[in-house]
């Protein structure tokens, strides 16, 4: 915690204003030493950690095949299965919308909506990797973005057991989805590790996106409207 804060403080200052003249050594480890020091506002917390969700996977992807260069392994599967959640428009907005909701909830409520969502999405990839695609999941998956989307311009919560059911309805759907369109030479337990891995990112950084707009209510409305946007896109692709 010690360094990681540190280091937080340090990239603040430098985005902030230009580092000051370093003499010799003794001032660059005062500078250091005093670096954890620094005040680091809320807002400034939640953006480090949605940049840090942002990077990972870049540093998660930065040696591939860690375990047998140049041959694609289990290693390589796990990896794709934690990029690709950030990389499909449809994942990424309903993973960040299940953390808007999660915080709404409240930490107990919230915890037990996100695993709900996680466990649902691990068991419908399973499921749809055996099953393979069927007709109207595209439908549904547009569905699922429009209802989320409508639930964050409404501005109201329903009951926390109907919300709960929701949101793992929605994480079956979109893991039937994923594990459907997955190759059946792979391993899916190592892409659907993956899978729950980068969703998990997503749904912290919904839910720290949701505390930073705490104070401005117009914030999710528009991420609502972004929502219900891509899901009648989707639709409209269907016709």
């Amino acid at each position: 915690m010690f360094f990681g804060e540190s280091m937080a403080a340090i990239l603040l200052a430098l985005a902030a204003r230009p580092l000051p003249l370093i003499a010799n050594a003794r001032s660059i480890n005062l500078f250091f030493m005093n670096a954890h020091a620094l005040p680091i506002s809320r807002a400034n917390k939640c953006r480090i950690l949605m940049l840090a969700g942002c990077l990972l996977p870049t540093l998660a992807m930065a040696h591939p095949g860690h375990y047998h260069p140049g041959e694609k392994d289990e290693f390589d599967t796990l990896l794709a299965g934690f990029a690709h959640p950030f990389s499909g428009l449809d994942h990424l907005l309903i993973a960040l919308a299940v953390g808007g909701f999660a915080m709404a909830l409240g930490r107990r409520l919230g915890a037990a909506a996100a695993a709900s969502f996680l466990a649902a999405l691990a068991a419908g990839a399973i499921l749809g990797h055996g099953m393979g695609a069927g007709a109207g999941l595209e439908v549904a998956l547009a569905a699922t973005l429009l209802m989320a989307g409508a639930g964050l311009i409404a501005g109201r919560l329903p009951s926390a057991a109907l919300l709960l059911m929701a949101l793992a309805l929605g994480g079956g759907i979109h893991g039937f989805a994923h594990g459907a369109e997955a190759p059946t030479t792979i391993s899916i337990g190592m892409l659907v590790g993956g899978w729950v891995g980068g969703t998990a990112v997503l749904i912290g950084m919904g839910a720290a996106l949701q505390r930073a707009a705490s104070r401005h209510a117009w914030l999710p409305r528009l991420a609502g409207a972004l929502l219900v946007s891509t899901g009648t896109v989707a639709l409209l692709h269907l016709i």
